[in-house]
């Protein structure tokens, strides 16, 4: 047992440990994922932009991109995996009483980069649904907890341009531990 005059020490070399252990890599996380949408007259598209290491945690099967993969689309197979995992995990609920489905159209691993964190590698995600003329779009509820699922302090932040207007941040999404979900987004109040 130390004695109180060897405690400061103690604690100070406590602090640099735990500034040294594999703790500390969490103070630069990954950026999270974004979602923009963009509200046409004729469809509704989505483009999901989500880090690779974090898709790869909750959704192993992405591990057969390997460690460092070549930059452009994605093996039709994952693709297709890629669809139906977000057909688990991410829908568009509009006013209209008929359901946006939405289609896979593209999937491509690009290099990024961050100021802290260098160059990673970020799946980039389109999809599309033709939206039903006349009906009400709006609101819309977006429900997304892919990666959140298993990466709790993983965020969205979700875009939306409609037709002839700028591209406006709409809010974020995030896991809501004392709900043990996410929680879906309410996209805007008009036609």
């Amino acid at each position: 047992m130390p004695n109180l005059a060897q405690r400061p020490l103690l604690g100070a070399a406590m602090a640099v440990l735990v500034a040294l252990s594999p703790l500390s890599l969490l103070a630069h996380p990954l950026p999270g994922t974004t979602i923009h949408i963009v509200a046409g007259e004729t469809t509704v598209d989505l483009t999901i932009t989500v880090p690779r290491d974090e898709l790869q945690l909750a959704l192993p099967a992405m591990a057969e991109l390997g460690e460092n993969p070549a930059e452009g689309p994605l093996a039709l197979g994952l693709s297709d995996t890629l669809a139906r995992y977000l057909a688990e995990h991410l829908s568009l609920d509009p006013v209209s009483p008929q359901p946006i489905t939405l289609r896979l159209t593209g999937a491509r691993n690009v290099g990024a980069h961050h100021e802290d964190l260098g160059r990673y590698d970020v799946i980039v995600i389109d999809l599309t649904a033709p939206r039903v003329a006349d009906a009400l779009m709006f609101p819309l509820a977006l429900s997304y907890d892919a990666v959140l699922h298993e990466v709790r302090n993983h965020r969205a932040k979700v875009t939306l341009k409609r037709d002839g207007q700028a591209a406006v941040d709409v809010g974020e999404i995030s896991f809501d531990q004392s709900l043990g979900k996410a929680e879906p987004l309410i996209l805007g109040a008009t036609r």
